[in-house]
């Protein structure tokens, strides 16, 4: 599972999520973070990677295209969430709430 621990860090400083979270109502803006975050993905053979604004509503997915997406979900309950928000980052392993799949949660909080 510590092989996906740095993924958060890499999408946290690129440009594309920087931009997106700038502007996270621009629809070129969302369209670039979904596509990045699906290229990232595919080559990381991860689950599913995304985005979550200060509310905890994911805004970018990698799963942006498929009927199960995160875009607009709610996701403010999750421990991963909360916690990352408190400490700066978090490791969880639990069940997915969305999908019914376990999976191990790596998230990092994104400072302004």
């Amino acid at each position: 599972m510590a092989r996906y621990d740095h993924l958060p860090d890499v999408i946290r400083f690129h440009p594309t999520i920087q931009a997106l979270l700038d502007d996270p109502k621009s629809p070129e803006k969302v369209e670039a973070a979904n596509r990045y975050l699906e290229n990232i993905n595919a080559v990381s053979g991860s689950g599913v990677l995304y985005v979550l604004n200060l509310d905890g509503m994911c805004i970018a997915a990698s799963n942006w295209r498929d009927k199960t997406s995160f875009v607009g979900v709610d996701l403010s309950y999750r421990p991963y969430f909360r916690d990352a928000l408190k400490s700066g980052a978090q490791h969880f392993f639990g069940i997915g709430t969305t999908t019914g799949v376990p999976g191990y949660f790596a998230s990092r909080a994104i400072p302004s």
